[in-house]
């Protein structure tokens, strides 16, 4: 939903089809289209009309991922991969997305919906139209098995986190079953790398 006048007379038609929630997006590109300028226009008229209809509202962020790609990411984020850097393939070739250990997109995007957040409760904090706010974080890397980055390898080729094997150690029964089945495979290790701990990975087209 990226358009007012679009969405303008649907909030009438939902309510008289006796909804009472609507699910709508907010995405980093539209709420920030200048680094620290930030735009609500459509935010603002989402939750007022809403209201309007009596209507209850859920907001969705689409911001650094969204169905494995970065298209809802600014274009001042788009245009700067050595400061947003992008995730690559084997071959080192960049991918439509960014990394996920990219420190100035975390802080970019953690800034970002943190203002969103401030907006809503300005605006909402008393009628509480929005009663929820979902961060649609759906991270992939399609067409390669893992981001190949150079910051990627490292962390891949160092330890897997002890925060994440004492987790499996103590949450067997509840670890899901591929994750348990591969390690259980390596010999329940309690230490080594991604591919010594987990084994090697396969693409989902392999």
């Amino acid at each position: 939903m990226g358009n007012v006048d679009y969405m303008g007379p649907n909030w009438k038609r939902m309510a008289g089809a006796h909804l009472n929630t609507v699910i709508a997006s907010a995405s980093w590109e539209l709420v920030e289209p200048q680094e620290g300028k930030y735009d609500f226009a459509l935010v603002d008229s989402m939750i007022l009309s809403a209201r309007k209809e009596a209507l209850k509202l859920i907001v969705l962020w689409f911001a650094s991922w969204k169905n494995g790609k970065s298209t809802c990411t600014p274009s001042w984020v788009k245009k700067d991969p050595k400061r947003f850097p992008l995730a690559k393939d084997e071959q080192g070739h960049n991918l439509e997305v960014l990394s996920t250990l990219g420190i100035s997109t975390r802080d970019a995007d953690a800034r970002a919906f943190a203002v969103l957040m401030k907006h809503i409760r300005q605006i909402d904090q008393k009628e509480q139209t929005v009663i929820m706010v979902q961060v649609e974080n759906e991270i992939g890397t399609m067409g390669t098995k893992r981001d190949f980055s150079e910051p990627a390898n490292a962390a891949f080729e160092g330890p897997v986190p002890k925060e994440l094997m004492n987790y499996l150690e103590k949450n067997k029964s509840t670890v899901h079953p591929g994750v348990l089945a591969a390690w259980q495979k390596q010999g329940s290790q309690k230490s080594g790398t991604w591919e010594q701990v987990f084994g090697k990975g396969v693409r989902f087209d392999d």
